[in-house]
């Protein structure tokens, strides 16, 4: 007799977004509205979004803005106020009148944490396991046909759509050692570029190396 079931469930974010938001130094500060996330709104995912979020890397002499894997540093504070008006907050503190804090050092944290597990860091997959699993709500739910798993946390809601689509080898970095957005979601199998465009600039960078690779030899000869 089976001691388990397979059964159907649904995801469900229902965090709320900021009615205003502000940057106060390199933090974002701001009150939420009484509107809902709406996926439906979003052109790409949250987990993608907050990978690609330009940060930059205070590793050198001077700060150099930069999406590259492995490389942390301070967030861009605009683009985090984006990210928080478009998807809500990731961690931000709010206390009972609906206004909120953002830490930037935490939300780059966690946007470094996400990378790392991107590119493949079995110690980073793991800590986003360890770290989605006290936040999810799951009831049964007859419009899901099943169970319907649902967060307002956005940090577990990510968690949880980065692990899935990490499980189906669908989390890869473009092969465009310059590209912007490097973390992409393979839409086929041995889909190697995030996107037409890298594909193309990849293949003519081959093409000129091979044209003067030959040129050279012809010198030579």
């Amino acid at each position: 007799m089976k001691s388990y079931y397979v059964i159907q469930a649904s995801l469900r974010y229902y965090g709320r977004l900021p009615a205003a938001t502000e940057v106060i130094g390199g933090h974002v500060f701001g009150t939420l509205g009484h509107e809902k996330a709406n996926a439906t709104r979003w052109k790409e995912p949250p987990h993608e979004r907050l990978a690609n979020l330009p940060t930059y890397d205070t590793r050198g002499a001077q700060l150099v803005r930069t999406t590259k894997p492995a490389v942390s540093g301070l967030g861009e504070s605009k683009a985090i106020e984006a990210f928080v008006r478009r998807h809500g907050i990731l961690f931000g503190r709010v206390n009972e009148t609906g206004h909120f804090y953002e830490d930037a050092v935490r939300f780059a944290n966690a946007q470094e944490l996400l990378r790392r597990a991107w590119s493949g860091d079995g110690a980073a997959i793991r800590e986003i396991e360890e770290q989605v699993e006290d936040a999810l709500e799951a009831h049964p739910s007859v419009r899901a046909g099943g169970i319907e798993v649902a967060t307002e946390n956005l940090w577990s809601f990510i968690c949880v759509l980065f692990l899935r689509d990490q499980a189906a080898r669908k989390t890869k970095l473009c092969q465009n050692p310059d590209c912007s957005n490097p973390y992409f979601l393979q839409q086929r199998k041995g889909q190697k570029y995030c996107s037409h465009k890298c594909a193309v600039l990849m293949n003519v960078r081959r093409f000129r190396e091979r044209q003067a690779n030959a040129i050279s030899i012809q010198k030579g000869g």
